[in-house]
């Protein structure tokens, strides 16, 4: 990460990068990709002083979670917050719904699914409706250029968001 330190400065950090365990089935690179390269790309904005840090965490993360992904999640999001950024905006989306370049089966199966039961998304389930991804995208750049009093952004918040922002 040292040798990139010049190359993350700005007003604003947008951080994308994750994997799937099919992908990284090595539990350490998978680690250090899920919860590393986020956290030490952080520090390094922070001392560049990059204004905000967008994070790309997920729905449910949790700390308490019996689920490996989302406690890694989590775990990051702690992490992020001791930081102290002037601004940090923690993204949690729901089922992204778009074109990928690689198929997988089970997400294509679930985009299905959830598409076909968002009508029943109602109240407090709202945030776990599919999201389309350019929403979040539009979201993310709405959140880093405005000025929302809040950390935690759940799907249904930036499918509102991201509806509204033109770019």
């Amino acid at each position: 990460m040292e040798k990139h330190k010049d190359s993350i400065v700005g007003d604003d950090c947008f951080f994308c990068i994750g994997t799937t365990r099919k992908d990284t089935p090595d539990k350490n690179e998978y680690r250090r990709i899920e919860y590393n390269i986020p956290i030490n790309v952080a520090r390094i904005a922070k001392s560049n002083a990059v204004g905000s840090f967008v994070y790309i965490s997920s729905m449910g993360a949790n700390l308490n979670s019996s689920n490996s992904y989302l406690k890694n999640k989590a775990q990051v999001e702690k992490e992020l917050n001791k930081l102290n950024f002037p601004k940090l905006a923690v993204i949690r989306p729901s089922l992204l719904l778009g074109k990928r370049k690689k198929h997988r089966l089970g997400e294509s199966i679930a985009q299905y699914a959830m598409k076909k039961l968002s009508p029943f998304f109602l109240g407090n389930l709202k945030k776990y409706k599919p999201i389309q991804a350019q929403y979040v995208a539009k979201a993310m750049v709405a959140i880093a250029q405005n000025n929302y009093q809040k950390t935690i952004f759940e799907s249904n918040q930036l499918e509102e968001i991201g509806k509204k922002y033109k770019l």
